[in-house]
């Protein structure tokens, strides 16, 4: 359209205008568009490999889960593989050593399953910039720039137990232990912290035998069948890792003393239906959907340089049989501390 008043002799000089008010939007539109991305495109691109003590059961599930539900929220991607058997630390150091030595992945979340023998491996990780997170467990390697801990309040777990046992016995009786492994620090604690509260509260339970196991549930089933042998009239076992559980369950239902032999475990493993109805008298589990939640955002964190806590605790809880949940107090953490870049 012509403007009015216009003769051919007069220079179009609205034309200009109409070039600098396009060139001004253009430029508008690309800030828009960079801005965009900085704020919802700038996790793209970043793998997150998470490598749990094994895959497939009710305890690293919902860790995944929890894992996926930050993913999704920031755009990136989740690696997921394990050995077969929690026993199987060849494998699972392979497994580290493979991604790392991949450099495709911005950071890495890790259930060990030894304190010793996954450290080298997660040193590669520091040294290679990659950062870590170990969760449920720590590792004999302290916490600092590129390494973090989110960790199973295992002391607390050990009072539930003792606590959950001595009302169940009445203050009276014997209780064995299953399960002891000192390659697992927070086994170790948890051993020690269930005993401790034993002692102090409950003087009238006695500990009359105690058994190192690992994870293999025919292994751990052969304990059981020689620990009831050898002491016949025991009140309760105490399994501190899920092969123990299934060990003691086997060998309980095959000896038919289900229900006479109180049961009392660590971290989920056995259920009856679509319920989640546990089996043994009651299960101390670890919140391992939240471990996978705050592992995946410390990675972002960390690439992002923001704040992270060296040191996570996430408190279990006790899931009895009939069910009756008692939660136990929310995540907490000690001092926090900045990575720089």
């Amino acid at each position: 359209m012509v403007p009015s008043g216009y003769t051919p002799s007069q220079p179009m000089s609205f034309v200009p205008t109409f070039l600098k008010c396009a060139r001004q939007s253009l430029r508008l539109a690309a800030m828009v568009l960079v801005t965009v991305c900085i704020s919802g495109c700038r996790s793209r691109g970043i793998r997150i490999a998470i490598i749990p003590q094994t895959t497939g059961t009710p305890l690293w599930g919902p860790m995944l889960s929890g894992a996926q539900s930050i993913a999704r929220r920031h755009h990136i991607s989740i690696y997921w593989n394990a050995p077969t058997s929690e026993d199987n630390i060849k494998a699972q150091i392979a497994l580290l050593e493979q991604v790392i030595h991949s450099g495709q992945y911005s950071g890495i979340v890790l259930a060990p399953d030894h304190a010793l023998a996954l450290m080298s491996a997660v040193q590669d990780a520091e040294a290679a910039g990659i950062p870590v997170v170990v969760v449920s467990s720590r590792l004999s390697l302290p916490p600092g720039p590129g390494l973090s801990y989110i960790l199973n309040n295992d002391t607390q777990g050990g009072e539930m137990a003792a606590r959950y046992l001595g009302k169940l016995l009445h203050g009276h009786g014997t209780a064995a232990v299953m399960g002891i492994d000192p390659a697992i620090t927070g086994n170790i604690q948890r051993e020690r912290s269930f005993e401790a509260t034993l002692r102090e509260y409950y003087p009238g339970i006695t500990i009359v035998a105690r058994r190192f196991g690992a994870y293999n549930i025919p292994h751990e089933t052969q304990v059981a069948a020689a620990l009831l042998q050898q002491a016949p009239r025991v009140s309760a076992i105490i399994a501190l890792n899920p092969a123990a559980e299934r060990g003691a369950w086997n060998t309980l239902l095959a000896e038919h003393r289900a229900g006479q032999v109180k049961v009392v475990g660590f971290d989920q493993d056995i259920v009856v239906d679509g319920e989640q109805t546990i089996k043994i008298n009651a299960i101390v589990e670890q919140n391992t959907f939240k471990m996978g939640q705050l592992a995946v955002q410390q990675i972002l964190d960390d690439i992002h340089h923001k704040y992270v806590p060296p040191l996570t605790w996430i408190s279990p809880q006790i899931v009895t049989q009939p069910p009756s949940p008692i939660i136990a107090p929310a995540a907490t953490t000690n001092r926090k501390r900045s990575r720089s870049s």
